[in-house]
């Protein structure tokens, strides 16, 4: 077994996704204290409310044990920013200047939005993380060309409100891109067109926060369509990339930010392109014109190929294949797991 103590070195606790991920780490006990572990993971995301503990931080120092940094940090700048580096950060993070004193032990460092060109000059390596998510049965084995080519959907857009390039592409697809009889905006309508062997289906479907659908409803429908479009949030990735293209192919918002396992437009995914400069009335990067165009296009290709990279490629992203083949190996390279 492998004690670990998991901390946001503060008053509140790490954030709960994480804290299920890191569960997953094989052979893992957790344990309450930094002295009683062989290492310490530090989760942070910015929640308004927190405190820090500076003694905490004391108290890993003296510990000697190693440190890994999981950055799930959605923030403005927020490819810029590392937990160790005050000077980078905007005002809202100034609670979490304490811990930039856990610098001198941090073995590796991993980061969600990751671009590293913006960032600083670190003593420590710094590493590609996302969103994964569950293993879902009945999603083992790719379907057949002939099966792909046949599904009613053609457009899958499941998401609530995190950016307004979302609401934007919804009313792109609307307004000149798919014919009024072929939109249907609820799951349960969805359901009804399929029912009555309707074909070439757009499914917009806006979920506010205070409704949320069970994964394996979306899968469901999902399985059903050619194309799951997949837009940023509040910063560049999202739960979607975890779950868009395990049994469609992913529609990916043009990004900069670094994948653990790349998607590559028209390799493993389609990529929708962004404006050179984004708009700021409503804040909208997506080329929301170029996008549906590109998306309508690719739907006359021969598109099996790139649903089966991708599909393939998904499977890397479930958190037992993800924590293992890539969290494990890159905690051992850096001495953190034995």
């Amino acid at each position: 077994m492998v004690n670990v103590f998991v901390t946001i070195c503060g008053n509140i606790p790490v954030d709960a996704w994480l804290v299920d991920k890191i569960a997953r780490l094989p052979g893992i006990n957790t344990v309450d204290t930094p002295e009683a572990s062989d290492c310490i993971f530090v989760g942070w995301t910015w929640r308004p409310e927190y405190v820090a503990d500076p003694g905490m931080v004391t108290r890993i120092l003296r510990s000697g044990k190693p440190v890994a940094v999981f950055d799930y940090l959605e923030c403005g700048r927020d490819t810029e920013m590392v937990l160790t580096r005050p000077a980078n950060w905007n005002s809202a993070l100034e609670p979490y200047t304490p811990l930039a004193d856990l610098e001198p032990a941090i073995k590796v460092y991993f980061k969600r939005e990751h671009e590293p060109d913006k960032l600083p000059v670190l003593p420590y390596p710094v590493k590609a993380t996302d969103f994964i998510g569950d293993y879902y049965p009945g999603y083992d084995e790719p379907v057949r060309p002939e099966a792909f080519a046949q599904r009613p959907i053609n457009v899958f857009m499941f998401y609530g409100f995190s950016s307004y390039d979302r609401m934007m592409f919804h009313a792109e697809l609307l307004r000149k891109h798919a014919h009024p009889t072929k939109v249907w905006m609820t799951p349960e309508d969805v359901q009804w067109a399929v029912d009555r062997g309707e074909k070439e289906i757009y499914a917009l479907l806006y979920t506010p926060a205070h409704r949320r659908y069970p994964i394996t409803d979306i899968l469901r429908l999902q399985n059903m369509a050619k194309f799951s479009v997949c837009l940023r949030g509040a910063s560049e990735k999202c739960f979607r990339h975890a779950e868009s293209a395990y049994n469609s192919i992913m529609a990916l918002q043009e990004t900069t930010t670094q994948f653990a396992y790349p998607w590559s437009n028209r390799l493993n995914c389609l990529t929708l392109p962004n404006l050179p400069k984004s708009t700021i009335t409503p804040l909208c990067h997506l080329d929301v014109a170029k996008a549906a165009t590109a998306l309508n296009v690719a739907l006359g290709d021969d598109l099996y190929p790139i649903y089966l990279a991708g599909f393939l490629n998904s499977k890397r992203y479930i958190a037992e294949n993800y924590i293992r083949d890539y969290w494990v190996p890159l905690l051992r390279q850096h001495g953190v797991w034995p």
